[in-house]
């Protein structure tokens, strides 16, 4: 009995776990293909904070950083360390914004012309 009702559990343990670990993670990441955007913030953060200055890493796999466009209020260039990185800065404002989350928009202009785009949705906190 004891046997059966453990085994009955362990795939919502099993689940639970899973998206306990994937709240872990402290980094944005959109995959499409071989080519992948992952983008962390400033001191591992997982937000932002209203009227504070922040970094943002990008990082890329497949993809030419000058065929990559971003745009989000207060959103900044900073520069490119490398070919495959790109630094931002950004200090989100209220007076911007509607909701508490930054929707930074990254959109992709293929070698065939063939544009894709892509919203981080960024919590902002007080």
């Amino acid at each position: 009995m004891k046997n059966k009702l453990f085994r009955s559990f362990l795939p919502i343990i099993s689940v639970l776990l899973v998206g306990w670990i994937g709240l872990q993670d402290d980094t944005f990441t959109y995959s499409r293909g071989k080519q992948k955007i992952t983008l962390e913030l400033e001191n591992k953060a997982k937000q932002l904070h209203w009227g504070q200055k922040t970094k943002l890493h990008f990082r890329f796999e497949n993809i030419d950083p000058k065929r990559l466009s971003s745009a989000a209020p207060g959103l900044r260039f900073i520069n490119n360390p490398t070919e495959k990185e790109s630094l931002f800065e950004i200090v989100p404002e209220k007076k911007y914004l509607k909701k508490d989350t930054l929707n930074l928009h990254v959109m992709y202009r293929e070698e065939n012309d063939s544009v894709w785009v892509h919203i981080f949705r960024i919590p902002i906190k007080n």
